[in-house]
């Protein structure tokens, strides 16, 4: 579920706001202890944003619980506690090339806490990380509304395990099928290199296929939906290569 709000864009600035809530649910019962509830304020400010160059400041922080519960056994309820504390924040530049094309450039820093971390080791994944993102989108008709971006992530984590940088890249096409329907396809590949392991280096290809719908149900609400396919390949496949189907239902509401 999400909640939006928007500030008036009558002068040289403006500020969106909302709020995420998420969370899952494993039908199967070895599997709970992957169940995670989570919830995302975040900020956006903009000066000028209605001119052709406009920049500004988003900030965004996710807090996340775990089921910890037993799942070797039916016989123990959910136990949610604290998992993650994690942030965004940084500079992002939005630059109008024609009516149809924007260009948008940012960069975020994100420091992380992971509560249930061991108190040392090459485990602990508490630390912070950085995100250089370039986009552009391209609108040309109702069902022609591109936009592609190319990115380099960088995670700095206490333990040396968890340590990466890799580049990534990704597509996407909102088609608006009718005025309350919008159906959108999306492709997603980031190749992260963990450097600092050893025996083979760790190189994982992960490739994500989604497609998303919102139905405007009202003035201020709208149904979600999203099924996807996620792939990871890796140059250590017993531990860290997978596939995953995924399906969620949501709702969102602006003011």
């Amino acid at each position: 579920a999400a909640f939006g709000l928007v500030t008036p864009p009558v002068g040289k600035y403006q500020a969106v706001g909302s709020l995420r809530l998420f969370g899952n649910y494993n039908w199967n019962q070895v599997t709970r202890d992957f169940q995670f509830l989570s919830v995302t304020p975040s900020v956006v400010g903009m000066r000028t944003p209605f001119k052709a160059l406009s920049y500004g400041l988003k900030a965004e922080g996710t807090y996340t619980s775990k089921n910890t519960v037993d799942a070797s056994t039916t016989a123990t309820g959910n136990n949610f506690s604290s998992y993650s504390l994690t942030g965004d924040i940084g500079p992002l530049v939005r630059y109008d090339v024609t009516p149809s094309t924007r260009l948008v450039f940012e960069a975020t820093w994100r420091p992380k806490s992971y509560f249930q971390d061991a108190l040392s080791g090459d485990t602990r994944r508490t630390g912070m990380g950085f995100l250089a993102r370039a986009s552009a989108s391209y609108t040309r008709s109702a069902y022609l509304n591109l936009t592609g971006y190319v990115s380099l992530e960088q995670d700095v984590p206490q333990g040396s395990a968890y340590q990466f940088i890799g580049p990534g890249a990704g597509i996407a096409n909102a088609m608006y099928l009718t005025d309350k329907l919008t159906l959108s396809p999306l492709i997603d590949f980031t190749r992260p290199v963990y450097s600092q392991t050893k025996l083979p280096e760790r190189i994982d290809s992960y490739y994500s296929f989604r497609v998303t719908a919102q139905y405007a149900l009202a003035t201020h609400w709208s149904l979600l939906a999203d099924v996807g396919y996620v792939y990871n390949s890796s140059t250590v496949p017993a531990t860290f290569q997978y596939n995953r189907e995924l399906a969620s239902l949501g709702a969102t509401y602006f003011f």
